[in-house]
């Protein structure tokens, strides 16, 4: 019986877990898409999470988007002027 735990098969467990990782980023900014879009934004500002990428400042700038959203007025939810 073969280890999968060995040093033998170290890349093969980074790319699973590059893959895995690459994949819930994605999946979260479908679902930070779909909740602006909701809530009457633009989707594409779920782009801003990419920032994230950025060394240093790039979660300053993610969280400073997710606080800015959490104050903001929501389109969505302004009643219609008759």
């Amino acid at each position: 019986m073969t280890d999968i735990w060995g040093p033998e098969y170290a890349g093969a467990m980074w790319v699973a877990t590059f893959a895995i990782a690459l994949g819930a980023f994605v999946f979260w900014v479908f679902l930070q898409w779909r909740v602006f879009s909701k809530a009457g934004f633009p989707g594409a500002l779920a782009l801003i999470n990419l920032a994230v990428f950025v060394p240093v400042v790039g979660i300053v700038i993610v969280l400073a988007l997710q606080a800015w959203f959490a104050f903001a007025q929501w389109p969505a939810l302004r009643k219609p002027q008759a």
